[in-house]
């Protein structure tokens, strides 16, 4: 990170600056995105909706126009969305009645499978200013959050959240097959 920068929450602003253009008064806001147990839990509640949609018959582009604000998922799940468009695992649709529906992308599907999807990303004015090399699976941002929640259990804290039962259902192998199965046929 240049000297000119301060990280806080996960924002980049320029040192001195009050996070405004001098000029326009515009946003100098950078974001880094770090991907996190929540894109798991969005991911993985959507992709259970797909599979209960396509059990029903529907067929799977159809059953991938998930409505996420009636997801059985907490708020601050859902509210992931952008931040999991940003890393390339899902798209928002657009059109008449679209609102609030978003799909899985083949990367989406990978990372819900357990291969290696981005785990960080800047952003800047809702634009992706970088993509890091920087990888990591589904599995190991379970593996995180649990060794956290674990480790604030350890030193006698409550941890702020706590998913580890949201996350017992998931597994990387029972998404191998939406996920190969429909390659291709994503929208």
């Amino acid at each position: 990170m240049p000297n000119n920068q301060v990280a806080r929450d996960g924002q980049i602003v320029p040192t001195g600056a009050d996070g405004h253009c001098p000029n326009c008064q515009a946003s100098m806001w950078e974001y880094l995105y770090k991907l996190d147990v929540l894109h798991v839990l969005l991911l993985t509640a959507m992709a259970k909706n797909i599979k209960e949609r396509m059990v029903q018959g529907m067929d799977f582009t159809l059953a991938n126009q998930v409505h996420v604000p009636s997801l059985p998922v907490s708020h601050g799940t859902k509210c992931r969305t952008t931040q999991a468009a940003k890393f390339g695992l899902v798209v928002k649709l657009k059109g008449k009645g679209s609102r609030g529906v978003w799909a899985i992308t083949r990367r989406g599907f990978d990372g819900l499978s357990g291969r290696p999807v981005p785990s960080l990303v800047k952003v800047f004015r809702n634009k992706i200013e970088e993509r890091y090399s920087d990888r990591t699976t589904f599995p190991e941002a379970k593996l995180v959050h649990c060794e956290q929640v674990e480790a604030a259990i350890m030193r006698k804290k409550d941890p702020k959240r706590d998913h580890r039962k949201d996350l017992e259902d998931y597994q990387p192998e029972d998404w191998y097959a939406i996920a190969g199965v429909h390659e291709g046929a994503m929208l």
